[in-house]
């Protein structure tokens, strides 16, 4: 663990480990002075809030915390120091909330316990620095260049049991059914993309007639996963070298055989088809994991003029295991991340804007919620319209409307949701979040057009987006993670059994690919879920899952 008083705890009280150790690593990303909320940071990690006051009691008790009592406003959730209540007290005065101006009194106000991180601390980890080379190590601190874990190397199944049992499966049915096939891969680079090419290998996938490529987002061990996979034999570029690959493949492409594309984000099938037409006969076919990818194939069906798609695609997005079972999780990894990235700001009273009431949207409203946030909603749509107000939320017929006055806004649709006018309407201070592919919720062009400067946004010496001054008011607006998908900023996205889930789907994807050649060219919505069904893929799962 980061502090040896939390390995201490862990060791006196085992049965109190994992919790030492999920607040260990949220207090270490703070800095000096920071306020922890046992309330909130029971709703964040699902924990007892009881247990949650005795780990931080006994970090008090080491010197790592510091107990404060606080005055927290009811009305607007607004926290001030005690000594203002008492000092208004000794002057015969009325206290006001500094953020509403409600009177503070019995009625509306309650005293809140809560632990500040103690300012003397020092990161046992973090060298010595002159204040003139810290923005420097602060970059470089932030490259988020971790190792990936000795045990996941050693058993790369320990945290995907469904995807060791169905690859075990299928081997025994099918055999090496992937050693003939070339392979094109655009997936997360996550430490379950370790377990997944095992995977693949497993069933015959041969490193060296392979690629796989990787976004630029913030992935936490990106660097260490692309050395792992060179290190096997795999040929590892960006995404931005696809159509370098692509040009290349065209050219020996009577040497290299038919290709598999998985991929996430529709970025490799939409640009064969618009592009490189002369290498459709060479792919087999295609599995396509997010919503946005099916979009962009569509699109490209929508302006193309009536042509037709040459190979199959499987939607992993269409499939109704994934599309009820994905969406908490997504929206558990969002809200997680944004207490992480921003600790100063509490869900819990906040005003949140919901851009795109979809399957990721509403979810994150629901848990939003429950979270003690208050929520507002704006979708296009009619009939997502008519659910969210069934649903109690309350919402907004223009975004403009829906993003002002709001601490935080959310886009949630796979599109672009925050405009220009969008953006000016936002108020000084603005946190604005995307929970979608790469950066289309927001215009990013349009931002840089009507700011006058940048900088980087730092919180607790780590690099979390960056901050845009409006003109002509110079309102700062704070784009977290730079509009890439937040639940991907630094962090792990997804809890292992959902993504054990989703690989295993696409597994099986590939899979029927490489041995149904009856599959027509299209896309198919329903071919994973029959696929599902077929390998008990649900029954095996509650069976690993159910302790």
């Amino acid at each position: 663990m980061y502090f040896q008083e939390s390995e201490n705890i862990a060791d006196k009280y085992p049965e109190l480990h994992d919790l030492v150790e999920a607040i260990d690593g949220r207090i270490k990303n703070l800095g000096p002075g920071s306020i922890i909320v046992p309330e909130d940071w029971a709703i964040t990690l699902q924990e007892d809030i009881n247990q949650i006051k005795s780990v931080l009691s006994l970090l008090t008790e080491d010197g790592i915390l510091e107990q404060e009592t606080r005055i927290l406003c009811l009305n607007c959730e607004n926290q001030h120091p005690l000594n203002d209540l008492e000092d208004a007290k000794q002057n015969e005065e009325v206290l006001h909330c500094s953020q509403c101006d409600t009177e503070l009194n019995a009625a509306t106000m309650e005293r809140l316990v809560v632990y500040k991180v103690q300012a003397h601390l020092e990161n046992p980890h973090k060298p010595k620095i002159s204040p003139e080379s810290t923005a420097e190590i602060v970059l470089h601190m932030n490259e988020l260049d971790q190792a990936i874990p000795n045990g996941l190397i050693d058993d790369p199944f320990k945290r995907s049991p469904l995807l060791a049992e169905v690859s075990n499966k299928i081997l025994d049915v099918h055999g090496k059914a992937f050693e003939s096939f070339h392979f094109m891969l655009l997936l997360h680079f996550l430490t379950d993309f370790i377990p997944f090419i095992c995977s693949l290998e497993r069933l015959g996938m041969q490193p060296s007639a392979s690629v796989a490529f990787y976004k630029r987002y913030r992935y936490p061990q990106r660097n260490s996963i692309c050395e792992w996979m060179k290190e096997r034999g795999y040929r590892v570029d960006p995404m931005s070298e696809i159509p370098q690959y692509l040009v290349a493949l065209k050219d020996k492409k009577a040497d290299n055989g038919l290709v598999i594309v998985l991929e996430d984000g529709g970025h490799i099938s939409p640009r064969i088809h618009e592009h490189f037409s002369d290498l459709s006969q060479t792919i087999k076919g295609c599995v396509e994991q997010t919503t946005r990818g099916i979009m962009n194939m569509n699109e490209w069906l929508n302006k193309s003029g009536g042509a037709q798609l040459e190979f199959p695609i499987l939607s992993v997005a269409s499939c109704s295991l994934k599309r009820d079972f994905e969406p908490p999780h997504v929206a558990e990894a969002v809200i997680r991340n944004i207490n992480d990235l921003l600790p100063a700001i509490s869900i819990r009273g906040s005003k949140v804007a919901i851009l795109g009431y979809g399957s990721i949207g509403k979810e994150i409203a629901k848990q939003l919620v429950s979270n003690g946030a208050n929520v507002i909603v704006f979708d296009p749509d009619a009939q997502r319209k008519l659910e969210a107000t069934q649903k109690g939320f309350n919402f907004s017929d223009q975004v403009e409307e829906c993003v002002r006055g709001k601490s935080i806004v959310i886009g949630c649709s796979g599109s672009t949701s925050i405009n220009r006018s969008a953006l000016r309407a936002m108020d000084h201070g603005t946190k604005v979040v995307s929970a979608s592919s790469e950066t289309y919720e927001v215009t990013l062009d349009d931002l840089d057009q009507i700011s006058s400067k940048k900088e980087n946004l730092v919180s607790n010496g780590k690099l979390v987006g960056t901050r845009f001054f409006l003109r002509p008011r110079e309102s700062a607006i704070d784009l977290i993670a730079n509009g890439y998908p937040v639940n991907f900023w630094g962090f792990h996205s997804m809890k292992d059994p959902a993504a054990d889930l989703i690989l295993t789907l696409i597994l099986l994807g590939a899979l029927d690919i490489a041995t149904n050649n009856k599959l027509p060219p299209g896309i198919d919505d329903s071919r994973i879920d029959q696929l599902a069904k077929e390998y008990e893929v649900v029954e095996r799962f509650n069976e690993l899952y159910q302790n």
